[in-house]
């Protein structure tokens, strides 16, 4: 099992590299959810972890998935998720698992057209 630490360590690092690329800062952000800035502060210096539905709000905010915040290999440094395409994988995250893999399925026949 992976320690908490780790899971802060790599959100934290993860939610500051798409903040900068999306020209984002922890006080605009803390007022978009509705939490102060030492909330936003704590969650970017890894001392703790949003709850989901946090998440899912930052998400939104940052035009991102979960796993980009969540793993440790989200989003690679200059590639973008559309805001289709992380609302396409927000809705499969809420219904049946077979619908993620027909998602995944679109995406890489879009990347192929590229």
């Amino acid at each position: 099992m992976v320690p908490k630490s780790e899971y802060a360590r790599v959100f934290a690092n993860n939610l500051r590299r798409i903040m900068h690329e999306r020209g984002k800062n922890g006080a605009d952000m803390a007022r978009y959810l509705g939490v102060g800035k030492s909330r936003v502060s704590s969650w970017m210096n890894a001392q703790h972890i949003p709850r989901p539905d946090m998440v899912d709000k930052m998400c939104a905010y940052l035009n991102c998935t979960r796993t980009d915040l969540m793993e440790e290999n989200g989003i690679k440094h200059g590639a973008s998720v559309t805001k289709e395409q992380a609302e396409l994988v927000r809705l499969a995250m809420h219904g049946r698992e077979d619908n993620v893999h027909l998602i995944l399925e679109v995406f890489r026949r879009m990347e192929g057209l590229k």
